[in-house]
């Protein structure tokens, strides 16, 4: 037992005697930056300490390692925004009156990292953007998307530095996934983030609706129209058979009168021995399975 006890006080002497040397270390202060003037807007991410290297006994080193003050030094950096190169400059040693209150006043500043601190800055400037849904789902069978996906804001008003602005034609949302989509869906959606930081934006999030409906196949005979500048041309069959998906709620607005069944005759194309079918005024809502048949004889009439 007495083995021990002069074992620890003897390495408690050694510690107590090893704290009373003097040593150098680096000390880490946070920063805190006031808002840049208005009318700019920040193009780079500053550095957020400030590394601070000082010598003193271990004793103070270990004082200051263990209750160093939390507290950030406050940065003002629109008295030194130099407009013309829209940069703003703070050498690191004048803030040394800052970084010596934040410490122990026993410990000896040796210098102060980095040299400089540079915050790049352009003017602001105004830009409508539309928003762009970033969208992955998936859909029942039998289902489909009918029409646009719409935003509520389509359009945002941004501010932002010019140079980032004439680069963008829209904002993304965060992406929005469903696995399984049977019906419209409506939900907030927040903006993407990684634009966020470098611009104004009044609003974080916008409403997207997806509107969903189960499709359904529709058969359509049509009678072939000719398209042709002088010559009287005959086709046959003189029908076709149109199949269509579309909505069930617009089968039984969807008819023969709205649809057009078209052939396009040109003289120069008079080796051809058929004629393919387009077909014209197709609804968004619609969409062309197949014509049957796809070409059509033709005969010129004299």
């Amino acid at each position: 037992m007495i083995i021990f006890i002069c074992i620890f006080l003897s390495t408690f002497f050694w510690f107590l005697a090893s704290l009373s040397k003097n040593y150098s270390t680096v000390l880490s202060i946070p920063l805190d930056y006031d808002k840049v003037s208005d009318g700019y807007q920040r193009t780079n991410e500053p550095i957020s300490r400030l590394q601070v290297h000082v010598k003193g006994s271990g004793f103070e080193l270990l004082g200051e390692q263990l209750g160093l003050n939390k507290n950030s030094i406050q940065l003002d950096f629109n008295a030194a925004l130099n407009t013309s190169r829209n940069r703003l400059t703070i050498s690191t040693k004048s803030l040394f009156t800052k970084v010596r209150d934040a410490i122990d006043d026993e410990l000896l500043i040796d210098h102060i990292s980095p040299d400089s601190i540079v915050i790049e800055v352009q003017p602001l400037v105004n830009k409508l953007l539309k928003v762009i849904p970033d969208i992955e789902i998936k859909l029942d069978e039998g289902y489909q998307v009918v029409g646009n996906i719409i935003s509520e804001p389509s359009e945002l008003n941004v501010s932002g530095p010019k140079s980032l602005l004439d680069t963008i034609d829209g904002i993304k949302t965060e992406i929005l996934s469903v696995p399984k989509l049977n019906d419209t869906l409506i939900q907030r959606v927040e903006l993407d983030k990684a634009l966020t930081p470098y611009l104004n934006i009044d609003i974080q999030d916008v409403q997207l609706t997806i509107p969903v409906e189960k499709f359904t196949e529709k058969k359509v005979n049509l009678g072939v129209e000719v398209i042709s500048d002088s010559l009287d041309i005959l086709t046959f069959p003189d029908q076709v058979e149109v199949i269509l998906l579309l909505p069930l709620s617009h089968y039984e607005i969807l008819n023969a009168s709205s649809l057009k069944a078209e052939v396009l005759f040109e003289k120069d194309g008079l080796d051809q021995s058929k004629l393919p079918v387009r077909l014209s005024s197709l609804p968004d809502y619609a969409k062309l399975v197949r014509i049957n048949p796809p070409k059509v004889e033709y005969i010129i009439k004299k």
